[in-house]
């Protein structure tokens, strides 16, 4: 019987009984992150396990493991494979160059403090979280891969493995240009990537989205969306490698990272500058406090989804693209190194409440509605504050992107023919509207969460039953039809609100009354027809359904 073991690097765990413990004395072990096994249970004191230098304090301290005579190998190790959380602290035991692989829901932390050569890098990894069934039916849940360098780090060679979602548009960016005509894929799949054009949103041609054939580039940074399907698979990897250029290092960024943003002039200011980029670190990111920029993204996430860099506590996921418009007194962004983490915490609430009571600890008023039916829901947001402008503001204003699938309601504040996913304006006279796209006939509810009162009163109007009801103590629930309707419902957001008059008779000799369409525009009192209008007299408002 053999008295010798040797374990591959890219082992990552062994079966129970698989070896005859009795004559075994040595066991080579070339996995950098502790090999789990219960074939051992715990080691044998009696043998000797040879695991990599820098491995040596890890195994030592595993359960599979450690009853063994832990020593260092004697040779140096040039092919690493991280399947967990692992941290290198220094290159003892390694080669001059290493070939290095992350493999899905490795972690790997690299803190040596001087510079890493390595010959070739490899993630295997995704965008998202999911799962794998077997043969048995038995499924496996994986995270992404991360990694995080506090030291520098370049490679010769460099290549994302991605695991893709199939029937279903995904959102991804690479910190690195790859040549389309390079990257590889299962055979039966069929899939198609394409590009986002801020320029042609800017000129309203019609046609944003251009495909990417082979010879292109996808450029470092930039934001693609990839779409796939395959006949007998869920999830397709997705192989991409590195253009051997200037951009194939940033794979490592250790400092500040400074995205560029293109400039795209429109004469409407909701079409203005749009740019579809990407997270630039191989980790989550939480954009709270860690982005320098004075704006809004939108993320795709099943759904177009608006989030304040000011006021959202979110989390972008390794290789996931968003889109963001560049204001006019800055063309990038910064990314700080403080926002990354090998774990998305966007689900930890108490770090979202906390975040949301520090934003709102100043004269901003945030209200967000939500629009939903049994299957699917929607939010806008309104932001109260009177140093912002009327006019759509790059900087807190974000236009609505609708949801390709009709089924799905949508909600949005409306105002000067924009819709909004995201306004920020002053008070004003206290009234605004929320419009909606409906696909599918039916009910729906309308929700304003959390319910922030701010000592004023918010009350909803809706055009097409006449009914009024104060949104801050319950939800409202109506009958919608198919399709666009701009103007459903009214916000009437006062310290005194008085309800609506339904057949209020308009003086039109009364000097001191001034009329004021749904918009907040006013209106010359000749030119009033049949229709809600608001009505302010000194410091009341009213809202009033004139029938002349």
């Amino acid at each position: 019987p053999a008295t010798t073991i040797s374990i591959p690097s890219s082992i990552t765990s062994i079966g129970s009984n698989v070896f005859s413990n009795g004559n075994i004395t040595d066991v080579y072990c070339y996995a950098a992150t502790p090999v789990t096994t219960s074939t051992f249970n715990g080691g044998l004191s009696y043998a000797t396990l040879h695991v990599p230098e820098f491995s040596v304090v890890a195994y030592k301290v595993h359960d599979s493991w450690y009853k063994f005579n832990i020593v260092a190998l004697d040779e140096l190790l040039s092919d690493v494979y991280i399947n967990s959380d692992y941290t290198i602290v220094d290159y003892n035991g390694l080669a001059d160059e290493v070939n290095l692989t992350l493999d899905r829901n490795a972690h790997l932390t690299v803190t040596a403090g001087s510079e890493f050569n390595l010959n070739n890098y490899k993630q295997i990894t995704s965008n998202t979280e999911y799962y794998e069934y077997d043969n048995n039916w038995n499924y496996t849940y994986y995270y992404p891969s991360t990694l995080i360098t506090y030291n520098e780090m370049n490679a010769d060679n460099v290549e994302v493995s991605l695991v893709l979602r199939t029937d279903r548009w995904n959102f991804i960016s690479l910190p690195f240009d790859v040549n389309v005509s390079d990257i590889t894929y299962p055979e039966g799949t069929l899939w198609v990537v394409r590009k986002y054009s801020g320029e042609d949103r800017a000129n309203m041609t019609g046609n944003t989205w251009h495909n990417m054939t082979d010879g292109m580039t996808l450029n470092a940074g930039e934001g693609y969306i990839l779409h796939c399907d395959h006949a007998n698979n869920s999830y397709v990897t997705f192989t991409f490698p590195a253009v051997n250029n200037e951009s194939m290092n940033n794979m490592f960024a250790y400092q500040d990272f400074e995205q560029h943003l293109e400039i795209y002039p429109s004469e409407f200011a909701h079409n203005r500058s749009w740019n579809l980029v990407g997270n630039p670190y191989p980790s989550y990111f939480n954009t709270n406090g860690n982005i320098e920029h004075n704006g809004i993204i939108t993320v795709w996430d099943n759904a177009y989804v608006a989030y304040s860099l000011l006021d959202d506590y979110f989390t972008l996921k390794p290789y996931e693209s968003f889109f963001v418009q560049c204001p006019d007194d800055a063309t990038s962004m910064l990314f700080k190194t403080e926002g990354r983490s090998h774990t998305n915490d966007y689900d930890d609430y108490s770090k979202r409440d906390e975040a949301f009571r520090q934003r709102n600890s100043g004269d901003r008023k945030i209200y967000n509605f939500t629009l939903n039916n049994e299957e699917y829901s929607d939010r806008t947001r309104l932001v109260l504050n009177e140093a912002a402008s009327v006019d759509y503001e790059l900087s807190c204003d974000a236009s609505k992107f609708m949801n390709e699938d009709e089924n799905v309601p949508q909600i949005y504040v409306f105002d000067n023919k924009v819709m909004y996913a995201i306004n920020e304006r002053p008070l004003g006279l206290g009234v605004m509207s929320l419009g909606i796209r409906i696909g599918q006939a039916g009910e729906y509810t309308l929700t304003l969460d959390p319910k922030e009162e701010y000592g004023l009163k918010v009350v909803l109007y809706d055009n097409e039953t006449r009914e009024e009801i104060d949104i801050l103590n319950g939800s409202y629930t109506f009958f919608a039809e198919e399709g666009y309707d701009n103007n459903r419902f009214v916000l009437t957001i006062t310290e005194n609100t008085i309800g609506v008059d339904e057949n209020y008779v308009l003086d039109i000799n009364d000097p001191d009354v001034e009329v004021y369409d749904i918009y907040g525009r006013r209106v010359r009192v000749s030119d009033v027809k049949n229709g809600l209008y608001i009505l302010r007299k000194g410091d009341k408002v009213q809202k009033c359904f004139i029938n002349e």
